[in-house]
């Protein structure tokens, strides 16, 4: 089952993108949005990003609700209030019910009408986080009216979803000036009381190979139960978790911390009580102008946090503007730059070059201005400048892009570019003589922010521009969304591990991991109700007992891994042989015996073949291990109950006799880990031979040599036998998994 999302103040979708994959390109499976909400405050009647986001969608109409709200303006430096009615829309796609988009205020929307959900998303602004005590409960708190942060916190405390993903800018961590931290620690203490553990982290998407320098800010938070909350909840690998281990690790490495130990702040001070305290409290000392606590990377449990400035540690490909420029063709006019505008008073050049003069501010205050030069045009060589709201429209801007083109040979007819004064900027800006500027265009800008193109089609150039001036980069939350998904698949034990591998090599979406092969080719998983090995439940009940098992498996005569990769069993009993031989050929014995000795999954390395035979290999190991032998009594067999088949190959009393002999079907594990231990299938190719044998002659010299070997191997297991694949916390795993599959009712050590 994919992981829902809801995803918040939406805009375009950069998030859905990012997580689902482009619309109308393959979707993502692992990820599902369920829900999403887009309000424009600003243009009350025009709502140009929820509109984008529905056609993009597919998405209807299906329901209208009409509202009125009071808007406040200035009419001759006086506050007037007016009241304009609005309409709010619901759409639903068209392809599923399972995908409401709502255009409408979040204030309004009711948190329990929104579906529950896994993952909560969202970029939202920067403000004003401060709360304080309510007048009427002293214990209350609360936050500024239409600080958004509130309202993602009143859907949290509603919905409680596993995950929760926000984007905001850097600032947030430093905001405001006049008591550094603060909104950021009120934010924190907040999912803390929720029961979140918190991690963040400042990424500058060109630092990790993308087209555009664009740095945020990205909090995820865990709810307890998920991998993550389980592995920092006792704070010991805060230290591994953010340099290795971590969501943000592992999707942006950084390089090595230079600290040895990780030491923790608090957010809450001895005396604060609730998150007014925090508000009222957080970095207030004697120094006025402290700096923010918080560095570009963090971690919060419950009350402590740990803060630390990171370095990227990226050597890949870096993406530049030069390469997601458009040719010349594809340039509209409009956005070739008017050489009258460079040089003029307010022009081009003017705005992008450094400053150093007299002005004005409110009440005739005059001030010296300084400010250093832009980069004119930018360079194609290097990621793009960060994309600004402001960044459509023709007029001169110190913040817009521009850059140099070869123009078409209408363009230069159209813009007159030829003259003495357009020589005179070539020279001056550096230019060839083929060469002018212009703006970038909408799809340029969408390019830069990872964005299909022409995505925004539809509404102005200029919104087109202000919406990725909004906007995230789509590939950072793909690569958030590509390692959160693993850490929530991944496997908790062995046990799970091995369902999973089971599943995708034979191709089954059976969730309870049972699988029939058809026609008995393939792998087969039997949850035991009292039927023994071969023999129906009635006659295995008249015989005293039953074998109990997870699994049984097994593998006919042909077995088909990925495409075209086949593996042949040409007799009975020969897999584990096979399977070794193909280990040993690829001088992978070493990482299948780590595997036996209980370190799998997280030993297995390689390629996709090799990783695919090592497990193939531990399911085989695994049926040896959990399968129970000699516990029937009939016959005149006094046989034990409740022993591990691992332990049955070496000592069986028979028939009431004393002496001690070796089963010879059962020996295969000890035969196994012979392989392991000399680096050779010497053992199993003879286990092989005398397959037929129920047991090992004591006068039979090579069988007493064997017999020796085997005794020897069998002394490492312990004194219980077996390898560690089933001991300590494995086997409580396998216990786990058995009782929420049904079998092995009956387990004990």
């Amino acid at each position: 089952m994919p992981l829902r999302v809801v995803e918040l103040f939406a805009g375009v979708g950069g998030f859905r993108i990012g997580l689902e994959g482009a619309p109308g390109s393959k979707k993502n499976p692992k990820y599902a949005v369920v829900w999403s909400n887009q309000w424009e405050p600003a243009t009350l009647k025009s709502q140009h990003a929820s509109d984008v986001y529905a056609e993009r969608w597919g998405m209807e109409v299906i329901e209208e609700e009409k509202d009125i709200v009071k808007v406040s303006k200035k009419v001759k430096g006086k506050k007037v209030e007016t009241e304009v009615e609005v309409t709010y829309k619901t759409y639903s796609s068209k392809e599923t019910d399972d995908d409401i988009h709502l255009n409408k205020d979040i204030g309004k929307v009711d948190a329990k009408d929104i579906p529950d959900h896994d993952l909560l998303v969202g970029g939202f602004p920067c403000q004003d986080y401060s709360v304080a005590k309510t007048a009427k409960d002293a214990a209350g708190i609360e936050g500024k009216k239409g600080v958004l942060w509130w309202e993602i916190h009143r859907i949290l405390t509603e919905k409680k979803p596993s995950y929760v993903l926000l984007e905001n800018v850097d600032r947030l961590l430093k905001s405001p000036t006049s008591q550094r931290g603060r909104d950021f620690a009120v934010m924190l203490a907040s999912f803390a009381e929720l029961g979140y553990i918190i991690e963040w982290r400042v990424i500058n998407a060109a630092d990790y190979g993308m087209p555009q320098r664009r740095r945020r800010v990205f909090i995820m938070a865990y709810a307890p139960g998920t991998p993550q909350y389980e592995s920092l909840k006792d704070e010991g690998n805060i230290k591994q978790w953010m340099e290795k281990d971590g969501l943000f690790a592992k999707a942006f490495p950084i390089k090595p911390l230079n600290i040895l130990i990780a030491h923790s702040h608090q957010i809450k001070g001895p005396k604060d009580k609730d998150l007014a305290d925090v508000s009222d409290n957080f970095n207030k000392g004697a120094n006025p102008k402290a700096k923010s606590p918080f560095k570009k990377s963090g971690i919060m449990v419950g009350n402590n946090y740990y803060t630390y400035d990171t370095i990227p540690n990226y050597s890949g490909k870096h993406k530049t503007l030069g390469e997601i420029l458009l040719p010349p063709k594809e340039i509209p006019d409009e956005y070739v730059i008017d050489p009258t505008s460079i040089l003029k008073e307010k022009g081009w050049k003017y705005l992008k070059g450094a400053k150093d003069e007299p002005r004005k501010g409110t009440d005739d205050f005059t001030y010296q201005y300084k400010e250093g030069p832009m980069i004119f045009p930018d360079a194609l060589d290097k990621p793009s400048r960060t994309i600004v709201t402001g960044e459509g429209g023709s007029t001169p801007s110190r913040f817009k892009h521009v850059v140099k083109f070869k123009p078409t040979k209408k363009m230069k007819e159209s813009f007159d570019l030829e003259t003495k004064e357009c020589q005179v900027i070539r020279k001056e800006f550096g230019l060839a003589k083929s060469e002018w500027l212009r703006r970038l265009t909408p799809v340029e800008l969408e390019l830069l922010n990872m964005f299909p193109p022409n995505h925004t089609a539809g509404p102005t150039d200029g919104k087109r521009a202000f919406f990725m001036g909004n906007a995230l980069v789509c590939g950072i939350v793909k690569r958030i969304g590509k390692y959160l998904i693993e850490d929530v698949e991944k496997p908790k034990n062995v046990f799970e591990f091995l369902s999973s591998k089971l599943l995708e090599l034979t191709g089954s979406e059976e969730p309870s991991f049972i699988w029939e092969g058809a026609n008995g080719v393939g792998f087969t998983w039997r949850g035991y109700d009292g039927t023994q090995a071969k023999k129906k439940l009635e006659q295995a009940r008249k015989l005293g007992g039953i074998k109990q098992g997870l699994f049984d498996f097994f593998i006919d005569t042909t077995v088909r891994r990925g495409d075209d990769i086949e593996f042949k069993y040409g007799h009975e009993g020969a897999t584990h042989r096979d399977i070794l031989q193909d280990l040993l050929d690829k001088n992978l014995l070493e990482e299948a015996r780590r595997v036996w000795k209980g370190e799998f999954p997280h030993a297995i390395t390689g390629d996709a073949e090799s990783i695919e035979t090592l497990a193939i290999l531990a399911l085989m190991m695994l049926e040896q291990e959990v399968n129970w032998g000699g516990i029937t009594k009939a016959g005149g067999l006094n046989r034990i109950r409740n022993v591990w088949q691992r332990n049955s190959p070496y000592f069986y009393p028979l028939q009431g006799k004393r002496s001690l002999e070796r089963r010879q079907r059962d020996c295969l594990m000890a035969y196994i880990e012979w392989a392991f231990e000399e680096q050779s299938i010497e053992g199993l190719e003879f286990w092989i031979e005398t397959g037929g044998r129920t047991t090992l002659s004591p006068t039979n010299p090579t069988d007493r040599e064997k017999s020796s070997r085997l005794m020897q191997y069998r002394d490492s297991f312990g004194e219980e036998g077996g390898a560690p694949l089933m001991s300590g916390e494995n086997l409580q795993a396998f216990k786990n998994v058995a009782e929420k599959m049904g079998n092995n009712p009956h387990l004990s050590d």
